[in-house]
């Protein structure tokens, strides 16, 4: 997070630059890997967030299932009572 930080305050400066006329290219140039970095790292923490977490994707097999599959029967949620 602070390699985050770091890249959003050279960064405030030279977008403000830019907005005023001031066009620094070499510093914007040289901003592109910063901001690439992270990116990677950024991403790289949301997976592993996710991939330990327990968010995404889950598969839950009871026996139940197997026994409505071992039938050909599809399982219904809706009440037979009227």
């Amino acid at each position: 997070m602070l390699w985050l930080f770091l890249v959003f305050l050279l960064t405030v400066p030279v977008i403000r630059w830019h907005i005023v006329g001031r066009h620094e290219w070499l510093l914007t140039g040289l901003l592109l890997p910063f901001w690439a970095v992270c990116y990677w790292s950024v991403r790289a923490f949301l997976q592993l967030l996710m991939l330990n977490s327990g968010m995404g994707q889950t598969t839950v097999e009871s026996p139940i299932c197997r026994l409505f599959r071992a039938a050909n029967i599809r399982p219904s949620l809706r009440s037979t009572e009227t």
